[in-house]
């Protein structure tokens, strides 16, 4: 009888020590969960910011072409009237 109990004692403890390891595994795995689930959103949240900056980055980078491409439709209206105007000021039909 005595072989018996610390028999079963010795049963039960082991399955304390099982329980207790399972449930030590079930924290450490939903801290992982848990874990991941902010390093998403943390990542997520990085994603965006750069994409704003990168399209902030386009946007400017278009409005700085479109201007150079205006600046330069420009000069060179401003050079063909200046040219014109060089021509018929040299033309013999504005001398009669």
């Amino acid at each position: 009888m005595l072989i018996q109990d610390s028999d079963h004692e010795e049963r039960s403890r082991k399955e304390k020590e099982r329980e207790k390891e399972r449930e030590k595994r079930e924290r450490q795995e939903a801290s992982l969960r848990e874990r991941e689930k902010e390093v998403q959103r943390s990542l997520g949240e990085t994603l965006r910011e750069r994409d704003k900056e990168r399209e902030s980055h386009r946007k400017e980078e278009a409005t700085q072409q479109f201007k150079a491409l205006l600046v330069d439709l420009v000069c060179t209206v401003i050079a063909g009237v200046s040219g014109l105007r060089s021509g018929l000021h040299e033309s013999t039909v504005w001398w009669y």
